[in-house]
């Protein structure tokens, strides 16, 4: 059997791999965002602090198996806008470190 390959996930093993959009806000403060999965969409709660690339697991939303079910791997992909107001380029100007 070979499975054809799908445009948001990767199979590995019995899980799954997928990449999950989190605004830059929610990366920096913590929250929450909506993940599709193979069962339907999940809320995953992003912890503060969270860095791209960082990867969260889902457990029990991967590939059933007589061993058990694999888990949901959710690659954090930060999304940063395109633009900022000027009060909100001020407020970071004022609490972030500069490069």
């Amino acid at each position: 059997v070979q499975v054809q390959p799908h445009p948001t996930f990767k199979r590995d093993g019995n899980n799954i791999r997928s990449d999950v959009k989190v605004p830059v806000a929610t990366a920096l403060l913590g929250g929450k965002v909506e993940v599709s999965t193979l069962k339907g969409n999940v809320i995953l709660t992003i912890p503060s602090g969270t860095s791209s690339d960082q990867v969260l697991r889902i457990r029990g939303q991967g590939i059933p198996a007589k061993d058990g079910t694999g888990d949901h791997l959710a690659r954090v992909v930060i999304t940063v806008p395109k633009s900022l107001s000027d009060d909100a380029q001020a407020a970071l100007r004022e609490h972030l470190p500069a490069a």
